[in-house]
């Protein structure tokens, strides 16, 4: 009921490659490779926190005057800029791992499918 052609000589043939098995195997593979991927960013993203806050630290020149605001000013530009950045690349990496989330939750119903299909 369900089956494709391929499914069937597949069957026919002792193969026994379902289209709930393909999806299972598919819907596993995009959860790893998104898990890989979000695992990366996440690693990626910490490295970039200390060097940013290395590269910060050294707090405001004690020089009064217009270099001393220069760079202040320049410093609270970047500090605003990394921010904006950093909660962007957040905000992708929470939607990845919503996409991890789908992709197990569909994993996990197609081998339900698959292993009622096959029981062996």
């Amino acid at each position: 009921m369900g089956e494709n052609i391929f499914d069937s000589l597949g069957n026919f043939l002792g193969i026994s490659y379902t289209s709930n098995e393909r999806k299972r195997d598919k819907y596993q593979s995009l959860y790893s490779s998104l898990n890989g991927k979000i695992t990366k960013a996440s690693d990626e993203i910490d490295k970039a926190d200390g060097r940013f806050n290395r590269c910060c630290s050294y707090g405001n020149p004690e020089t009064t005057g217009e270099p001393g605001t220069v760079y202040a000013t320049a410093k609270q530009n970047l500090d605003d800029d990394y921010r904006t950045i950093k909660e962007r690349l957040e905000q992708r990496l929470s939607e990845a791992q919503s996409a991890k989330s789908t992709a197990y939750q569909k994993y996990s119903h197609y081998k339900s499918m698959a292993d009622t299909e096959n029981p062996y």
